[in-house]
């Protein structure tokens, strides 16, 4: 679904960003600014800082920035499109799509979204019936699912003598297919997904169902005559509103405790999760019948630094090994596993011993960690061909981990665990052709110095933030050619030819990070200093650095007429900065500005 940026900008108008987060965070006005407590880290003094006349923020302490929809899109985890139906509809906006095409393709997403909750109406009623509910009742008793949990996860039913949803419902059997909820077959007949299941709705965060998984009771099994086995579980086909590969069960009832922790549980099992939530981990998801995925990744790196594997990893081969290490690298990830009992699963324990579960998840190890362990428990170490077979999976597994130090700390453990010699394992580690291959690189940190380092970075910046509050009045005065820095370059480019600050917002998604953060730090807070004192200010700075490598050059000598050429750019520049000092600024400061410009784009070394 596409919007125009004409529906983004009405939607930015309309909402009133001090209002939007002071539902989250409570601000209290400094000045032209709102700061309070961030909402996005743990802190004791507030560091959110947020202008309401330009409607955006920027935490000092954790460099979260942005506008409203960025900030509903980072709380609630929704995607642009979702963030932007959201405040849309809180300001009572109707959006309208980009084409006809579009419009038809959301007028069939919000019915099948429709359908969804109504069918979840239904599945919920025929649990609580009595009659109808009780068989699927009894199921979920005898798996030690309490009725808290099934009020809090929604759990529903569908029983297999009921109406079909088409009766229930009062939808075209296309509708139902659309929204996952039916097939037909090839005589044309509509049938229901889920008869005879116990379902358990997957929503996206913002709380729409968008899919079901069904359990079937086993007494519908144990009676089946079908040529076929009935499968144990049955999700939803993938939808124009569900794709599995990317959704998460669970993660919209605990994402704010998995925020608060930065730490997320995956399962793969919808029981999985309730076990864990029954056992008090709150911070457990479970993905929808796949492996983890790129997509999945993607959103967990928006939740959680530390991911916790609450499944059997043990039989993670080489190529799933080098995937969660890359998966470790690309998205600042910790990869962790809990360690289950050998072959049971997270609801199979929490039945039994809650304790245990809990235990699991918070001395969950390192990947490699654990699959070393799980190496030396099912080998023989009592011999000395045992250790050296041990020895050798040991060393294939370490290999495949990018990080050197990594590799290296393990040798100590392999050793102590198969009585070889440390060298003797390090030459072999290092002799191994996988060792040898390309690394993944580690990312770079992309954020700036908390500090500045001299006073010309402060002048610079100070600067900066007056130019990016005033462009339309002092782009022709605070130039690009001014900044020594490439990154202020970049922004006062952007922000020098955009009318507002908004505008500028937009062109700036194409910089780097860096400067984007700049941009947002910068528009956050207005400068309370005078503007001529920080034009001024900056311009002498700038005028002393060129003055200094004048001097270099001075100093190393050159031909006769270079040097006099030198020699009266040094006099001159003296001649304006003295007029500056005496109070005859405004002219001194517009031929400095013309001279410092003047001399970067001739100098052959820039600084």
């Amino acid at each position: 679904m596409a919007y125009s940026d004409d529906d983004k900008r009405r939607v930015l108008d309309a909402t009133d960003i001090v209002a939007l987060i002071g539902e989250h965070a409570a601000l209290k006005r400094v000045g032209r600014r709102w700061s309070g407590l961030c909402p996005f880290h743990v802190e004791n003094s507030p560091s959110l800082s947020v202008n309401a006349e330009d409607g955006l923020y920027y935490c000092f302490g954790c460099h979260a920035k942005g506008d409203a929809l960025s900030f509903v899109m980072a709380v609630y985890r929704l995607n642009f499109q979702e963030a932007l139906e959201h405040l849309a509809g809180r300001a009572g906006l109707r959006l309208t799509p980009v084409s006809g095409d579009d419009r038809e393709a959301r007028s069939q997403r919000e019915r099948s979204l429709d359908l969804l909750k109504l069918a979840q109406q239904r599945f919920k009623a025929a649990l609580e019936d009595p009659l109808l509910g009780k068989p699927a009742r009894r199921y979920l008793e005898e798996r030690a699912i309490s009725a808290e949990a099934i009020k809090h996860f929604a759990i529903g039913f569908a029983p297999q003598e009921s109406r079909s949803l088409v009766d229930e419902l009062r939808a075209k059997p296309e509708e139902l297919v659309a929204a996952g909820l039916g097939y037909i077959d090839d005589r044309g007949r509509f049938h229901d997904h889920f008869r005879g299941r116990i379902t358990f709705p997957i929503s996206e965060t913002s709380g729409r169902i968008v899919a079901f998984g069904g359990r079937i009771l086993p007494e519908i099994v144990a009676n089946y005559q079908g040529p076929t086995p009935l499968p144990k579980y049955k999700n939803s086909p993938e939808t124009a509103v569900y794709q599995k590969r990317r959704m998460l069960y669970g993660l919209d009832l605990a994402r704010g405790e998995i925020v608060r922790s930065s730490e997320i549980v995956v399962c793969e099992g919808y029981t999985d999760v309730i076990g864990m939530w029954q056992s008090g981990v709150l911070t457990a998801v479970a993905t929808c019948g796949t492996a983890l995925t790129e997509e999945h990744f993607d959103r967990l790196k928006n939740f959680a630094k530390r991911v916790v594997l609450a499944f059997d990893a043990d039989g993670a081969g080489q190529a799933a090994a080098e995937r969660f290490y890359l998966m470790e690298q690309r998205h600042n990830l910790q990869i962790s596993v809990a360690q289950l009992p050998f072959g049971k699963d997270p609801a199979e324990v929490a039945a039994v011993d809650p304790g245990a579960l809990r235990k699991a998840v918070e001395t969950a190890e390192p990947f490699l960690s654990f699959r070393l362990d799980r190496l030396f428990a099912r080998s023989d170490l009592s011999t000395s061909e045992g250790r050296a077979r041990a020895a050798g999976e040991a060393i294939a597994m370490v290999v495949e981990h990018p990080n050197p130090l990594v590799r290296s700390d393990y040798v100590g453990l392999i050793a102590d665990r198969t009585r070889l010699q440390v060298s003797e394992l390090k030459r072999r580690i290092e002799s191994s052709p996988n060792s040898r291959r390309p690394r993944l690189v580690a990312q770079e940190s992309m954020g700036l110095r908390g500090h500045h380092d001299t006073e010309a970075d402060r002048a610079a910046e100070e600067a900066m933030r007056l130019l990016v509050h005033n462009p339309t009045e002092l782009s022709d005065v605070i130039v690009p050619d001014l900044f020594r820095s490439s990154n202020f370059r970049e922004l006062a480019a952007i922000v020098g030819n955009a009318r507002s600050l908004a505008e500028a917002a937009v062109t700036l998604s194409q910089l780097g990070e860096n400067v984007v953060q700049l941009f947002y730090r910068l528009a956050s807070e207005p400068s309370s200093i005078d503007p001529f004192d920080v034009i001024s200010t900056f311009v002498v700075q700038e005028a002393k650095i060129e003055l200094s490598l004048l001097s270099q050059r001075l100093r190393r000598g050159g031909s006769g007429s270079d040097l006099v050429a030198l020699s009266g750019d040094v006099t001159r520049v003296s001649l304006l900065l003295q007029q500056l000092g005496e109070g005859k600024g405004g002219e001194a400061i517009g031929e400095l500005i013309s001279w410092i410009v003047g001399h970067r784009s001739r100098r052959d070394d820039p600084t």
